[in-house]
């Protein structure tokens, strides 16, 4: 299968093209036959390649994040409901076994585990493992080590005992001007020492997620799911000190600290 190919399905699906095209007003067509063909489409192996593929491309930072599949699929489904409306019965199985297979994919991946009930909303849950774990994964990651670090600084400043180090040293004399926040200047400054020292840091996955949302829809993804390993350890720090990825990722963090936290004043 072509990533291309995958990829520019999602971006027309997502602004209102189909992924699949067809005519259900073509003369001497089999609906039913045509409807199958295009059902066929959302098969297993299909859902996995595109999820691959996204996956292997997820940590972006000097770009755009990815399409939401999801949300691609869910367009599509809406306008085959829409153009085979004697056949909803099949369309809703397949949009169901869809998601699931997505859900399932996801949390086999990052080794988590589906808390699925009698009101589950599939397609939801779907959209927004997507979003975190995969379309929006890397500026997701940027807010969580932003915002965890701002409102942690007291304590981090403190366990590092950063208040030890001269705030006339040379390399710190731009961090220090840049905040209001001593605090935050000095965690700006030794921004690699920091996010080294936060390996030893005991972060569950519901404190990445109120980080990163709005605190409905953080708690509606932390209702879903639950950590079976450590996310926090085998996904972010991952990345954090990896020897390629790593110190791009420190100065994007640094760039964003500097834009929400400059003016913030130390209690």
């Amino acid at each position: 299968m072509q990533t291309d190919d995958i990829f520019e399905s999602a971006k027309a699906a997502e602004y209102g093209e189909p992924l699949f095209q067809y005519s259900s007003n073509s003369a001497n067509t089999n609906v039913d036959n045509m409807l199958a063909s295009i059902l066929s489409k959302f098969d297993t192996t299909y859902i996995n390649d595109v999820i691959d593929n996204s996956i292997k491309i997820k940590f972006r930072l000097f770009n755009q994040g990815l399409p939401n599949m999801v949300y691609a699929y869910e367009q599509q489904f809406i306008s085959l409901s829409d153009g085979f409306s004697s056949n909803k019965d099949d369309i809703q199985q397949t949009r169901f076994d869809t998601y699931i297979n997505i859900i399932n994919k996801l949390c086999n991946v990052y080794n988590l585990q589906f808390n699925q009930s009698d009101s589950t909303d599939y397609y939801s849950a779907a959209f927004y493992l997507y979003d975190f774990l995969v379309s929006n994964f890397t500026s997701k990651m940027i807010s969580f080590f932003t915002n965890y670090l701002i409102r942690e600084k007291d304590s981090i400043y403190n366990a590092l005992g950063l208040g030890a180090i001269k705030k006339n040293e040379s390399y710190l004399s731009y961090s220090m001007q840049l905040f209001a926040s001593e605090k935050l200047g000095m965690i700006h400054g030794n921004i690699r020492r920091v996010l080294e020292e936060i390996q030893t840091f005991d972060i569950d996955l519901y404190s990445i997620l109120e980080l990163c949302y709005e605190p409905n829809i953080a708690r509606y993804i932390n209702s879903i799911i639950s950590d079976r390993g450590n996310f926090f350890r085998d996904q972010y720090l991952l990345y954090i000190v990896d020897g390629d990825y790593g110190p791009q990722l420190q100065q994007q963090i640094r760039l964003s600290i500097q834009s929400c936290g400059r003016d913030l004043q130390d209690e």
